[in-house]
């Protein structure tokens, strides 16, 4: 099944180098919509906060987000709209060069009833850098 969905979101951040740490602090929020599985459609506010912490090639950042749809104040729904789903997300990577080993845990708080563990491995191209 595809479900239609649009959404937009702005952050905003500030970083701040303290002697060899750099800090950084993000907030942001947005607006998504999507077409529910009865044919309605149903509309969110998104948000969210990043605090980041990079010392070197490690780097550690926790992460809170989520969206707020209407479908949780129908009466119709109500609580079992699972509507207002917000995680709790932690990363964790060590840099090597162009190579990136990670582990993350994302919790679920409310409505999004699940825990994952992610770990990988990635290279990253840079194809805009022209030296």
């Amino acid at each position: 099944m595809i479900v239609p969905v649009i959404f937009f979101d702005t952050y905003f951040g500030k970083t701040f180098q303290i002697a060899s740490a750099v800090i950084q602090i993000f907030s942001g929020g947005g607006f998504l919509c999507w077409q529910t599985d009865n044919g309605r459609q149903n509309d969110a506010v998104q948000y969210g906060v990043l605090v980041g912490l990079r010392l070197g090639n490690f780097s550690i950042s926790e992460t809170l987000g989520g969206y707020s749809g209407w479908e949780s104040n129908s009466k119709k729904y109500g609580h079992l709209a699972h509507d207002c789903p917000m995680s709790l997300k932690t990363k964790l990577s060590y840099a090597i060069s162009n190579w990136e080993i990670g582990a993350m845990l994302q919790h679920g708080l409310s409505d999004y009833p699940y825990t994952q563990l992610r770990i990988g491995i990635s290279y990253s191209i840079d194809i805009l850098n022209r030296e």
